[in-house]
């Protein structure tokens, strides 16, 4: 026969978790003040071969992309269609250092002449009360 926990000790289990991240938010405010939760509705993505795309019925939070220059001429490609809400992207040279804020555009933009063959590059999208799609291809 399987155990299966009575209603009283889920809420005690509950109560439990939700205390110990008070506790830790409270101990240590500006190691865990940054905590937000990514939120998304209607969502698909692939990001594959230096291609990003993302469309979301709804998204609050941040989500990202990445890449691999594969010469110094790279060329980054970049489109938007937000249709509510607002999002920014931040381009980020490895997975930390950041390189620059791309403006949301609803034409295709592009970046050219700051990638070198070989390093990793990452997108991640800002987005409150967004819907809309995007796609990000480096050639």
């Amino acid at each position: 026969m399987k155990y299966k926990p009575s209603n009283t000790q889920s809420i005690v289990l509950l109560l439990i978790v939700f205390s110990v991240i008070f506790i830790l938010k409270t101990q240590s405010p500006e190691k865990y003040s940054n905590l937000k939760f990514t939120t998304r509705l209607g969502a698909t993505s692939y990001n594959l071969l230096n291609k990003w795309h993302y469309k979301f019925n709804y998204l609050d939070g941040s989500v990202q992309g990445s890449f691999t220059a594969k010469n110094d001429h790279a060329k980054l490609l970049y489109s938007s269609n937000i249709e509510e809400g607002t999002i920014v992207f931040h381009l980020y040279e490895g997975s930390d250092s950041h390189f620059i804020t791309l403006p949301v555009s609803n034409s295709i933009d592009s970046l050219t002449g700051v990638f070198e063959k070989g390093e990793r590059y990452e997108i991640r999208a800002i987005a409150t009360n967004a819907k809309g799609d995007f796609d990000f291809i480096m050639e």
